[in-house]
Parts: structure tokens; C-alpha cells; sequence
């Protein structure tokens, strides 16, 4: 079940769309980092921009409901590429396990709280339509005991 096209993206296609983002679920670290090369073998991939661990620092407070300054990234990069122009980062799973389950009124709710941190630019809105899948997402890695990882392109 592909949420997203999982399709291969090329520096070059990166620096002209901007900040790439893609949420997707692997067994393992060894399987993750073939993402780098090889995305399309993933079928669980969610595809964004402009958020990385930095950003998903905030939304993980907001999830705990907690008011604390978050520190300052999310995860554990495993893999980094170009002198940092591309990197992976394994998302922890007590994150993972908030985001999936939280209801359709808790993301509305987190949605709001994180437009208004200095690390997003986005609306309530086009936060929610990201949240979603990417529950579902967090949803399959649980189903299926999987971890959830980024891939950022800048």
C-alpha cells in the first residue's frame, strides 16, 4: 500500500523544488539508508517539504502535551550525504506511537499549536493535510513493526 509515490529525487530536482521531505517505514537502519539510492523499492513513503527534525522537534512536544522549549532535533541521523545536503533520520517510536494515535480532533489541535512555533510556515490546514497520512503512516509502522525515518534534500 503506496501512501505516496515513493520516486527517486535527484539533487538536482531538490535544489529546485527546495527542501524535500519524505516520511517512510523500513524494518531497519541497513534497509533505511537504501532509501538514499533507491526509494522506489518503498511502499510506504510520505512526501513533503520544508519539515525535517528541527520542525518535528516542536510537533513531538505539542503531542506529549508539554509547554517545554523542545530540544533542538528529533531522532537519530544515520545517514548523511553530500556534506549534509541529504540525510536520513530514524524518528523514535515513542513518537511514532503518539502521532498514530492521536484523533482527528488532537491533530486539529496540535495543528494550530505548531503553525504558531518559529520552525513551521505553514497554516493549521496544510499542517492537518500533512498529519494525516502521515498517522497513517506512524499506524503502518505499528501494524507491521516497522521505524519511521525522514529523508531531508536540501
Amino acid at each position: 500500500m503506496a501512501l505516496s509515490p515513493g520516486v527517486g529525487r535527484s539533487l538536482d530536482y531538490a535544489r529546485r523544488m527546495g527542501f524535500l521531505a519524505d516520511f517512510y517505514a523500513a524494518s531497519d537502519d541497513t534497509t533505511a539508508v537504501t532509501y538514499q539510492e533507491q526509494p522506489d523499492r518503498f511502499e510506504l513513503v510520505v512526501q513533503t517539504r520544508r519539515i525535517s527534525d528541527v520542525e518535528l522537534a516542536s510537533l513531538f512536544v505539542l503531542l506529549r502535551g508539554e509547554t517545554d522549549p523542545p530540544a533542538p532535533f528529533l531522532g537519530t541521523t544515520i545517514l548523511v550525504v553530500d556534506h549534509g545536503e541529504q540525510f536520513i533520520t530514524r524518528l523514535p517510536s515513542d513518537f511514532v506511537a503518539l502521532l498514530a494515535a492521536a484523533s482527528d480532533d488532537r491533530l486539529g489541535e496540535v495543528a494550530v499549536g505548531w503553525s504558531q512555533t518559529d520552525e513551521i510556515r505553514m497554516t493549521p490546514s496544510a499542517l492537518v493535510d500533512l498529519l494525516r497520512p502521515l498517522r497513517r503512516l506512524c499506524t503502518a509502522c505499528l501494524d507491521k513493526d516497522l521505524q519511521l525515518y525522514l529523508w531531508n534534500s536540501i
